[in-house]
């Protein structure tokens, strides 16, 4: 909660506690000037518990989401001293899976993720997308930004693993805008984070960004949520979502290869073979991958998911046609190979 919550101001004594100069104890704010409750307080826990029972039992909600949970893990005092925060946080999160039940649906965001395992149905693993490819915004703590989609398939590519192991992975919402929309300029203009000056031109995706982002999503075989305003949506990108809408439902991994760090690959491990291609940077690439690696033999045939191109060819390597900047390609071995 931030400084201004009603409930900061009734019950102070429910936050997690700093110590100051003098050894009273005040509010703990975390960076960004928002509290956390303290988890471990009875009253807390009573509060907690009656607000989801009310929003399950009364209000029928069978999904929820619940964002910036982390700050109740941040270390303070607490009313039990034995915990630390990250104790505290499991707390809380299993007092709402006692109130879900097992049939109700819980996304975490904001999130501490291995506290989270066994407590939430889905979990969003990365940044915020937004409708630029890559966002300065404080470039020394998110490597990639943030409110992009970089950043966001950063993390989709290397925490794709967790999907069906641990939850069903949320890689945030697929965007396919060509065009600024008022929440996002509102978001970056004056902004402290913004390590450059912000340029409403750079707002919009191009069809081979767009196109990369969901490619991504699906192939990874994650949560698929809708972020746009369906009257805005390019004609010519409907044939994506019909095609897309459906998630990837054979499991897949990373291909163990490292050349270049900011090539995401992945390929199925079962069922017919596909292979993922997504280069997250703003050079072409050029790749090719050992073809027993692949489980190829003798002579192979390809078509990509989504464009319909295809390729063909033999040897001790697949050489993969060229990748443009910001694109993704799934490439779908041909029956009969």
């Amino acid at each position: 909660m931030d400084a201004a919550s009603q409930l900061r101001a009734n019950h102070p004594e429910w936050l997690v506690q700093a110590t100051g100069t003098e050894g009273e104890l005040d509010p703990l704010a975390a960076p960004g000037g928002v509290f956390g409750l303290d988890l471990t307080h009875p009253e807390v826990q009573q509060f907690v518990r009656e607000t989801f029972r009310q929003v399950f039992r009364e209000w029928g909600f069978d999904y929820i989401k619940i964002d910036f949970i982390v700050h109740g893990a941040i270390e303070g005092c607490r009313v039990d001293p034995t915990k630390t925060g990250i104790e505290a946080f499991r707390i809380g999160m299993r007092i709402i899976r006692e109130e879900a039940g097992e049939d109700r649906f819980i996304l975490n965001c904001g999130s501490p993720i291995l506290a989270s395992v066994g407590l939430c149905d889905g979990m969003r693993i990365g940044m915020d997308v937004g409708g630029r490819w890559a966002a300065p915004m404080n470039l020394k703590e998110w490597r990639h930004g943030n409110c992009c989609i970089k950043a966001a398939a950063n993390s989709t590519v290397w925490r794709q693993w967790m999907h069906r192991i641990w939850w069903h992975n949320d890689p945030d919402c697929i965007v396919l805008r060509n065009t600024p929309v008022p929440e996002e300029l509102r978001k970056f203009v004056n902004n402290p984070l913004q390590d450059r000056e912000i340029r409403i031109e750079e707002f919009g995706l191009s069809d081979e960004e767009s196109g990369c982002w969901l490619r991504l999503v699906w192939m990874s075989g994650g949560m698929f949520i809708l972020s746009e305003e369906i009257a805005g949506i390019p004609d010519g990108k409907w044939n994506l979502l019909e095609e897309m809408a459906v998630p990837n439902q054979q499991p897949v991994c990373w291909v163990d290869d490292y050349r270049n760090p900011e090539l995401g690959l992945l390929k199925t491990t079962s069922g017919p073979l596909m292979v993922g291609l997504f280069n997250l940077s703003d050079q072409p690439v050029d790749l090719s991958l050992n073809a027993g690696e692949l489980g190829l033999s003798n002579v192979w045939n390809f078509a990509e998911r989504l464009g319909g191109e295809t390729f063909s060819g033999q040897g001790a390597e697949v050489c993969f046609p060229p990748l443009p900047p910001h694109a993704g390609r799934v490439w779908m071995l041909q029956p009969g190979e």
